[in-house]
């Protein structure tokens, strides 16, 4: 009898995995968690079937930032180090080198035979690198803020500076005032603004302190009185409720404007004898003159009271004041004591055409 064999309806086809890695075995022995010792060909793999451990460390690779500063050399090496770059000469790596210390701003240079003086100097604003590959496409390459200037003089030697205003000094010294092209001379100075400060303010202590004394006095006071003096009061302005006169009433006359004084400039008024003319005018009129003179003695020594009532409120605010407010304080009771003046000499005039 024959066996029928049922085979698959579909098959899957047969998928080469390459050859095996081949590993020695090593026939190691190695203990056994259940007790015993026994042998297991390691054929790559761990005890058991199980992979080995192995620790994967990943090092990362520090990147090599591209920075880029101007070398500034004297005329005539500098044309020989242009052509050499400009003609890729192979030897330009024995020829130039560049040293720089710890502090990287004083170094030297060496081209061919000579050896130079270098500072890096900080330039007054960031340029830009570009390069071309087809004179078409240009890429930039980095920012440029620094300047390495080369001489055969040597710079002056900086000594260890520990404090912060010496080292702001330090660097000032590795400043380049100037741009790359001669337009740009003393660049710095010409277009960039100087950085602000901030002032303080040193009479705040003071003020404070006669603050807390005023209120102290006022804290202990019996009655306060206290009155709003305003800057802009206008002293000569009169009312008629007051008592006091105006310009007109007490010179006599019209007085010249300012259209008048253009008009005729070599023309000029001496106030005291035009007073004089116009009283001695009117005191040709008999009886109404005595009343008129009177009138105008009351109102003057009006003046003269106000004035020096004034004058006390301005030399009692004199003590208190402190710094600028004082000086123009004391400019105010300089105009008082001259206004005062005049009003006196008036009296004495109106006192003379009395009698």
């Amino acid at each position: 009898m024959s066996k029928k064999v049922k085979t698959p309806r579909y098959s899957q086809p047969k998928v080469s995995k390459g050859p095996k890695p081949a590993f020695k075995s090593s026939g190691a022995k190695y203990k056994s968690n259940y007790g015993g010792s026994s042998s297991q060909k390691m054929d790559g793999r761990g005890p058991m079937g199980r992979p080995p451990v192995q620790n994967k460390v990943k090092k990362e690779e520090t990147a090599d930032l591209e920075q880029q500063f101007i070398l500034r050399l004297p005329p005539g090496p500098a044309m020989a180090l242009r052509h050499d770059v400009q003609s890729g000469a192979q030897n330009l790596k024995d020829k130039l080198s560049i040293e720089l210390p710890h502090d990287r701003r004083k170094g030297y240079v060496r081209f061919g035979g000579d050896v130079y003086n270098a500072k890096l100097m900080d330039l007054p604003c960031i340029l830009e690198s570009w390069k071309t590959l087809d004179n078409k496409t240009l890429y930039k390459t980095a920012d440029i803020c620094q300047m390495l200037t080369c001489s055969f003089i040597a710079s002056d030697s900086d000594d260890e500076m520990d404090t912060a205003d010496k080292r702001k000094q330090r660097e000032k010294k590795y400043i380049y005032n100037h741009g790359l092209t001669p337009p740009l001379k003393n660049v710095r100075k010409k277009r960039f603004r100087r950085t602000t400060k901030k002032k303080v303010h040193q009479e705040a202590p003071d003020i404070e302190r006669e603050v807390k004394r005023l209120l102290r006095a006022d804290s202990d006071a019996i009655d306060i009185k206290w009155e709003v003096v305003y800057e802009t009061d206008t002293e000569h302005e009169t009312t008629g409720a007051s008592g006091q006169i105006g310009e007109t009433e007490l010179f006599g006359g019209a007085i010249s404007s300012d259209d008048d004084e253009e008009e005729a400039p070599e023309a000029e008024i001496d106030f005291d004898s035009s007073r004089l003319s116009t009283i001695g005018e009117q005191s040709q009129d008999g009886s109404d003159v005595m009343p008129d003179l009177d009138a105008r003695l009351l109102s003057i020594q009006k003046e003269l009271t106000l004035l020096l009532k004034e004058k006390e409120k301005k030399q009692n605010l004199l003590s208190l004041a402190i710094g600028d407010d004082k000086q123009k304080i004391a400019g105010e009771i300089l105009q008082i004591e001259q206004e005062e003046s005049e009003k006196k000499k008036e009296c004495e005039i109106l006192d003379s055409m009395r009698l």
